[in-house]
């Protein structure tokens, strides 16, 4: 993982209260004096100002560009919630960001898991790790209800709805 100091605007928001946006790599030149005027929030008629600039050390891995990760931050931060570790191998993470919440919540827990109890799992687990490093398209799981306990399918759509 590196940390990269990443530029945030206001210049697109229609209320203050929204976040800024990233824009790029801050490189300097920026006139953070500059402020932004706009309604407090949707349905308000009072005015606020907020800086127009902000710039956020972020933490991204070390194969990721800039704006690769702008473009994807948001499903990075809902596989990072399932369990996927942003500083595993490249084919890895975004094989695994292609896949379905659910397909992310197994295949996460199959990569973090060291020792097995069933034989059949290690197995699933080192198909999923030939697919990753394949970088195959689709899903490695075929018959993913028989891998994913009820225990396991219940906790995962209780922290999806906590979301």
């Amino acid at each position: 993982m590196r940390t990269v100091r990443i530029l945030y605007s206001r210049a697109n928001n229609n209320f203050a209260s929204e976040p800024p946006e990233p824009v790029g790599e801050y490189r300097g030149g920026i006139n953070f004096a500059e402020r932004y005027y706009g309604h407090a929030r949707p349905g308000s008629h009072a005015m606020v100002s907020a800086s127009k600039w902000e710039v956020r050390d972020v933490e991204i891995p070390t194969w990721a560009t800039v704006s690769w990760w702008i473009a994807n931050r948001k499903e990075i931060g809902r596989a990072v919630a399932r369990g996927v570790d942003l500083s595993w191998p490249e084919p890895w993470v975004r094989g695994l960001l292609t896949l379905k919440p659910l397909e992310q919540y197994v295949g996460a827990t199959l990569l973090r898991t060291r020792t097995f109890r069933s034989p059949v799992r290690e197995a699933t687990r080192d198909e999923l790790v030939a697919w990753l490093d394949a970088g195959r398209r689709g899903s490695p799981f075929t018959a993913i209800g028989e891998l994913v306990s009820v225990a396991e399918a219940k906790a995962f759509r209780a922290a999806e709805k906590k979301r």
